[in-house]
């Protein structure tokens, strides 16, 4: 790389109070030349001014609808690649870095004989002690990728979480960015094996640390990340990568009817709806149709309008 300096792209939608505590640990705890690209997926909650009013030295993208997290963040990280940046790294907007977790980052990187992309160790936000995520493992009996911390997981693990995703210019440049038909849910993952396919490397960075709130930014589209769970997975598992980053009927079973049909035997409040929404989202996803953001009749159905169609 002939540029060491560092972008981090942050992806917001309505998350205001998480996005300005990011940014404000950014600014404080992260490199004096780092470039922060903050990308509003068309937020309605004031977080571009509330950004604005923080720091200047913020480059914001706004976008004219919410477009989802894969191509969100690839609004950022093509901005970072135009500015011909060494490092990119995207990073959830519900966490917040610790002092000095640029640094080993990019250490790794800049250091590594193969192309390499690389999380830090994330722990949880109001738990700092409890891991979420410092390695990952393919499951067998689910069909899919799942955070562990065994050994080999940390060593070698399996895909890297998006939450917080760093890489080299050139390794976005040979991987490709993520790929925008996934809207939410399994991009990461995608990308991960797309990346082992073309020879880079993964690792986690435990010397480097971030909090994360955990499921915040999903909590918000509600029933929707369950369409979109399944949809996803079964869009993956249909994918040429090999090995399978999503294997489809122990997924389809295991990882989602299994789970819904218990939630309706044991009358869970919204567990029916969840249950159709899942089974719509299998159909589609198997279909391979549609792609992107949920259609305006799941929207509908899902009583959670994320875009404006």
């Amino acid at each position: 790389m002939s540029d060491h300096r560092l972008a981090v792209v942050v992806l917001t939608w309505n998350g205001r109070e998480d996005t300005v505590a990011c940014i404000r640990s950014l600014l404080e705890f992260g490199p004096a030349d780092q470039t922060i690209i903050l990308v509003d997926n068309h937020s309605s909650d004031d977080t571009i001014e509330a950004v604005r009013q923080l720091s200047e030295e913020v480059l914001i993208v706004e976008l004219d609808n919410n477009t989802g997290f894969s191509k969100g963040n690839n609004a950022g990280i093509e901005l970072a690649l135009r500015l011909g940046v060494g490092v990119i790294g995207v990073l959830n907007n519900d966490t917040v870095v610790q002092p000095g977790f640029a640094e080993p980052l990019v250490d790794a990187i800049r250091t590594s004989l193969r192309p390499l992309a690389v999380s830090p160790k994330i722990v949880y936000r109001d738990r700092p002690e409890k891991a979420w995520f410092v390695g990952a493992r393919y499951e067998p009996s689910l069909g899919q990728g799942v955070h562990a911390e065994d050994e080999h997981s940390r060593e070698h693990p399996f895909y890297l979480t998006g939450c917080a995703l760093f890489a080299s210019s050139e390794v976005w440049n040979l991987v490709g960015l993520l790929d925008e038909r996934f809207f939410l849910n399994f991009e990461d993952l995608e990308w991960s094996r797309r990346a082992v396919a073309r020879g880079v490397e993964l690792a986690v960075v435990e010397r480097s640390t971030v909090l994360h709130a955990v499921s915040e930014s999903i909590s918000r589209i509600g029933s929707l990340s369950t369409y979109l769970f399944a949809r996803n997975g079964m869009m993956l598992s249909r994918s040429r990568l090999q090995p399978k980053a999503v294997d489809a009927w122990p997924f389809a079973w295991e990882s989602v009817l299994r789970p819904h049909a218990r939630a309706v035997r044991e009358r869970q409040p919204g567990a029916i709806k969840a249950l159709l929404l899942a089974s719509i989202g299998m159909y589609h996803g198997w279909r391979g149709r549609p792609i992107g953001p949920p259609s305006a009749r799941v929207q509908l159905f899902a009583q959670r309008r994320v875009t404006e169609q």
